[in-house]
């Protein structure tokens, strides 16, 4: 690795200062390792009781400084990481997932120059491993990506990547520039490409990318080389290997351990801070601040803040079981450091077998504080039980107080609302997104001794560990750096006079920003060399600081005016606990003129919500504008996320609105998004009645008048659920440009949104030759339908009339994961097929919903929303149960489809008395389970054929006997004799058929109230020339008039237990098996002869239900006798065999009709 005559030249008159051994005649290899989310305090060498010996030897015979600060957040720290310049320069002011303008664009710009650029301009082989998150979430330009930038070979997440064991969809990795590894939620059992008997997971990856790199460079190449490692780790969700988890949680059990490291979060910050006081990584007058919870708070759409709540909980107040799970997280956590420290170890292993460890500089920080995202005690804890704005705990109980949390992260989980927990670890294990974090109460922990939390600028948020080692460079060792301060703009400097080249003002033809930074290395050479006070500023979401030398101004609302900033002595008080700025306003005064001065030269003011957008105008008085300006990215036309323009009042109008920039702009193209909420858009359910238009026009200002804009397209487009764009036959130079709109007749209309550039058209990976690709392909394809149809569908899931959305723990928010893991996926050249087939299972999250009765839970599917009369006590209804059974039955997991076949066949419903409080038809005494026809016995054998379980069959086979006995009992024909002797009969009402022809022969038949309502004709209005029958479809008179008979008889108003056993029949070949009713007092009664007539019939449908029931239990029975030999299951399954063959004999015997001409149809006699 030569260092060449020029660069060694530059570096002696630039660098002469710099010490002989840090400027050796070699330019050192250089590896810069940035931790996600990791505490100031979470590393044994800074006093963490977490097990991390590579980096703690690293430290010990290397440098520490306790005085590096982040940005406060993952984006615009790696801005400033990679750049040398505040991250609003960069264009990383905020995250990549918005555009705001100059300082907020949401992605790298061209302002800057990257490390990569740089070190490789010095002749350096640069590569990239890890998380990139400089770049736009969708659709990020190619100047903001790793191999656009300097890096000769990157393998990198783009994004955001929040996952282990998986990748997750939309965080693909890509290997210099083309995608490694495709992001799919489901594919829980990704394999690592370098370890392919080793399960993946991205810590464990990203170290096999980066010594592949280092290897090749070491034994092929004469260049020194420079690698950026940025990991995910320990970024949530909580994702371990298993056997580093189960170490730290025998560590909190064991005794010796506890009396050293101490006993929960308030003891252990005690011990910790005495521990960083004899380590020297604070000073020994460190005190420890009260810390405070914080919930978000949103300032506009894509831009939240931190507000501080209440404080923290002490320890020895929380309920034991609420400590044992907040520990099993925090064992967690701390795998996920070890691990890291693991590879990091891997990595000096390799450095020193191929003889590069003593010339190669490594430097260790964090990206940002330790994450209190979210709540106290982290995501989907307990079901969010504990998630309240000002709940406490006094001597183990809670005590909710102010408001209680509904976001997603709380209280909607993928397991029914419990929580994700120790004891069902392994059903969520690989969730990953925000499945699990360690909560505030932990993270302060992790940034003892200091306040507040990543994204908040106090110095919990932006303090950083630091590591630097260099054998060869460094002779200082196991030295602390206390007294220089410095900031993630000063390692492009650093880096750049150890590889010694000058940073450029111009690169690839374009000028750049100069450096906010200086050099770290005189202080790395000298640890005991003090710096001149400096200036530096920070500003995140409503966070904003600068320090000068000891001073500190910071704030949690620079939105307001004037700043109320609070000042701090970091002397003798760094964790911020003495606010001093009354004592010393000319000091915050003049430290506010230069963060002023600061904002407004990066451009993070003004802020994004703030921001001089175009003006707008419309037609409409009054109307919301914002939607046509907010950025936000409809998934469909429908998507109620998503804030509108409408038209509305204005129906069957020609309507507008406008745009007026601040300088005239050239446009070559306009797209819009109309709002549609399809059919129900002009129903009741949707009084605006907003539609997609009937047609539209685009017209711009020229020469001060509007005219109509020449397009390509002959009628512009009016499509759903994407931007519809035109093309203008030559660019326009112009200050406003129009949108004209004609609606419907009686119709309005909506927008979601309006583009003056069309995109660049996605990607899309063409068929392949190879099956397996070919199917990847598909399976990709067929997942990202489904994310799409589940957005659309969710768009107008809020058409329920008065009934609500969701009956369930699932909602809008965690459907789509929920789905994506759930269900068979399904793809077909005709797409209303595949949204069909999609809106089928989408309407599935709509209705299962976890319920307790008798002290145990089950799960349910509902078919009403909510808890109707003619339901069982959880709101389920047995009428759908089989077709229910026969779809839920090809879920991936059975639990839910199993829990509701016990809830039915062994559960409250097969032993309480149906609800006697709707209508005369209960006066039928018999369980909920019986209340309609159903075939749930067939239907469960149809599970086990897709879910084979022994085990529970065996377990469910007494309660399906006792099941089908009831159907035997209350609905047998029991009238030897007779063509319908042993078939079954009931009444069209609980065959859930309403009325039908059949209950209306019985009750023109029957003498009492219902004689009147025959076939004849009325021959007066309202019902002239309708069949008298028919009215009870259309005025209700008759069912009201039953409702009234049957009322007479007192039914019984509360469920009670049904006893088979005592149940008293009589034989009839037609009616009901009973005469008797229970009335209010729980007494058997007569009934009232006018009451509804039993009119009952021997019906095919019930016929055949008991068909498959009986035909199921002699196919179960008969697995059971095959796998145990038992003689009574092959007593049994012969027994069960021969009823329904005779059953089915019968029904053809006795229900098969062949008509004739000869054929008199009763009913009509009359007429």
């Amino acid at each position: 690795m030569c260092f060449t005559l020029r660069s060694f030249v530059a570096a002696i008159l630039l660098f002469a200062t710099v010490s002989s051994d840090a400027m050796s005649q070699e330019q050192p290899n250089i590896i810069v390792i940035l931790a996600d989310d990791l505490g100031y305090s979470d590393l044994g060498c800074f006093g963490g009781e977490i097990t991390t010996p590579t980096l703690d030897s690293l430290a010990e015979n290397g440098l520490r400084c306790t005085q590096m600060y982040s940005t406060a957040r993952c984006c615009p720290s790696r801005a400033s990481l990679l750049t040398g310049l505040y991250q609003h320069q960069a264009g990383v002011g905020h995250m990549v997932y918005r555009n705001w303008g100059e300082g907020y664009e949401g992605s790298l710009n061209e302002n800057c120059i990257t490390l990569g650029e740089a070190l490789k301009s010095a002749g350096y082989a640069t590569f990239m491993s890890g998380k990139w998150h400089v770049a736009a979430h969708n659709d990020p330009p190619a100047h903001s990506l790793p191999e656009n930038r300097g890096f000769d070979r990157s393998t990198a997440v783009r994004t955001h990547i929040d996952s282990y064991w998986k990748v997750l969809a939309g965080c693909d990795i890509y290997r210099d520039g083309k995608i490694l590894i495709e992001g799919d939620n489901e594919k829980t059992n990704l394999r690592d490409p370098y370890k392919p008997d080793q399960d993946f997971y991205t810590t464990d990856f990203f170290t096999d990318v980066a010594i592949e790199y280092m290897e090749d460079a070491l034994r092929t190449d004469e260049k020194p080389f420079f690698l950026y490692l940025a990991y995910n780790a320990p970024h949530f969700p909580l994702e371990a290997p298993d056997e580093i988890i189960a170490e730290y949680e025998h560590q909190f059990e064991d005794p010796e351990w506890l009396a050293t490291w101490g006993r929960g979060w308030d003891d252990m910050r005690q011990k910790k801070l005495l521990r960083q006081k004899k380590l020297g990584v604070v000073p020994q007058q460190q005190q420890l601040p009260a810390v405070d919870s914080f919930h978000n708070q949103s300032i506009m759409p894509g831009l939240q803040t931190g507000k501080t709540r209440i404080g923290l909980p002490a320890w020895n107040d929380l309920p034991d079981d609420v400590k044992k799970e907040t520990l099993f997280r925090r064992s967690m956590y701390n795998a996920q450091i070890t691990s890291m420290d693991d590879n990091i170890g891997r990595i000096v292993r390799m450095l020193k077998a191929e003889g590069a460890y003593e010339n190669t500089l490594i430097l260790f920080v964090s990206d940002n504080g330790c994450s209190g995202e979210m709540g106290v005690f982290g995501t989907h804890f307990k079901g969010g039980m504990y998630d309240f704005t000002a709940g406490k705990f006094e001597k183990g109980k809670f005590i909710p107080g102010g408001e209680k949390e509904t976001d997603a992260w709380a209280v909607k989980d993928k397991l029914g609302g419990v929580g994700y927990q120790k004891d069902n670890y392994e059903k969520w294990k690989k969730f990953s997104g925000w499945a699990t974090s360690q909560g505030q109460g932990w993270a302060a922990y992790s940034n003892t001794p200091f306040r507040k939390f990543k994204k908040f600028v106090h110095e919990g948020g932006i303090a950083s560990p630091f590591i630097a080692h260099w054998p060869k460079g460094l002779k200082s060792k196991n030295k602390i750096i206390s007294h220089p301060y410095f900031h993630f703009i000063d390692i492009m400097p650093t880096l750049l006079e150890v590889a010694g080249i000058e940073y450029p003002d111009h690169y690839q033809d374009k000028k750049r920003a100069s450096l906010e930074g200086t050099s770290m290395l005189p202080y790395l050479v000298d640890p005991e060399k003090s710096i001149l006070d400096r200036s530096l500023f920070w500003q995140h979401e409503t966070h904003s600081a600068a320090r000068n030398g000891n001073w500190k101004i910071v704030t949690d609302n620079d939105r307001a005016s004037p700043i109320d900033w609070e000042l701090y002595d970091l002397s003798n008080d760094r964790s911020e606990a003495h606010d001093i700025s009354d004592q010393h306003p000319e000091i915050v005064s003049a430290m506010d003129d230069e963060w002023q001065n600061f904002a407004n030269r990066v451009h993070a003011k003004p802020f994004p919500e703030d921001r001089d957008f175009p003006t707008v105008r419309t037609s409409v008085n009054g109307a919301k504008v914002a939607a046509l300006l907010d950025g936000w990215e409809p998934k469909t036309s429908s998507d109620q996320r998503v804030p509108r323009f409408s038209f509305h009042p204005k129906k069957g109008s020609t309507e507008w609105f406008e745009y007026e920039f601040e300088v005239p702009q050239e446009i070559t193209t306009v797209g819009v998004y109309w709002f549609d909420e399809a059919q129900a858009a002009a129903s009741f359910r949707n009084e605006r009645k907003e539609i997609l238009p009937q047609s539209w026009r685009v017209l711009a200002w020229v020469d001060n008048e509007w005219s109509e804009v020449d397009v390509q397209e002959r009628d512009p487009g009016i499509e759903r659920d994407q931007y519809n764009y035109v093309t203008f036959e030559r660019p326009i130079y112009t200050q406003k440009i129009r949108v004209e709109v004609q609606l419907h007749a009686e119709l309005s209309g909506g927008v979601l949104g309006c583009r003056f550039q069309a995109p660049v058209e996605k990607y899309r990976e063409p068929e392949s030759d190879d099956p397996d690709h070919e199917l990847q392909r598909i399976k990709a394809l067929a997942k990202g339908t489904l994310d799409d149809d589940v957005d659309e569908f969710n768009g107008y899931s809020h058409l329920n009339g008065n009934r609500p959305e969701f009956d369930g723990w699932l909602n809008k928010q965690n459907n789509k994961p929920f789905l994506q893991e759930s269900i068979p996926k399904f793809l077909c050249s005709h797409e209303d097929y595949t949204e069909v087939f999609n809106y089928r299972w989408w309407m599935i999250t709509k209705h299962l919903k976890r319920w307790e009765e008798d002290n145990k839970n089950y799960f349910v599917f509902t078919e009403f929303p909510g808890f109707p009369g003619w339901a069982s006590n959880s709101g389920a209804i047995p009428a759908p149960a089989g077709h229910q059974f026969y779809d839920l039955r090809w879920m991936r997991d059975p639990q839910y489809l199993k829990s509701y076949a016990e809830y039915w066949l062994s559960g409250p419903p097969s032993h309480e008395m149906q609800y006697q409080n709707n209508c005369w038809l209960s006066t039928l005494p018999r369980p909920q389970s019986h209340h309609y026809t159903s075939w749930m016995i067939d239907a469960s054998e149809a599970m086990l054929k897709i879910h084979p379980d022994a085990q529970w069959r065996d377990r469910l086979l007494p309660s399906m006997e006792r099941h089908q006995e009831i159907w035997d009992l209350i609905f047998g024909v029991n009238a030897p004799q007779t063509t319908t002797h042993g078939l079954y009969k009931c009444l069209d009402m609980y065959d859930a058929n309403e009325f039908t022809i059949s209950t209306t022969l019985g009750l023109i038949a029957s003498e009492g109230s219902f004689s009147d309502y025959t076939a004849e004709l009325n021959r007066e209005d309202p019902y002239k020339g309708e069949e008298r029958w028919r009215r009870y479809f259309t005025d209700g008179k008759g069912w009201q008039a039953a409702f009234n008979e049957g009322l007479k008889s007192k039914p019984f108003v509360y469920p009670q237990a049904y006893e088979l056993d005592n149940y008293q029949t009589q034989p009839q070949p037609f009616g009901g098996n009973h005469d008797w009713y229970i009335d209010k007092d729980g007494e058997r009664k007569t009934k009232n002869p006018n009451s509804y007539p039993n009119c009952f019939t021997v019906r095919p449908s019930l016929n055949c239900y008991m068909y498959g029931n009986l035909h199921s239990l002699a196919n179960l029975y008969s697995l059971q006798a095959a796998e145990d030999g038992g003689h009574s299951s092959k007593q049994k399954a012969d027994v069960y065999a021969k009823r329904a063959a005779e059953l089915q004999k019968n029904i053809l015997d006795s229900l098969w009709h062949h008509p004739s001409p000869e054929d008199a149809f009763v009913f009509y006699k009359k007429r």
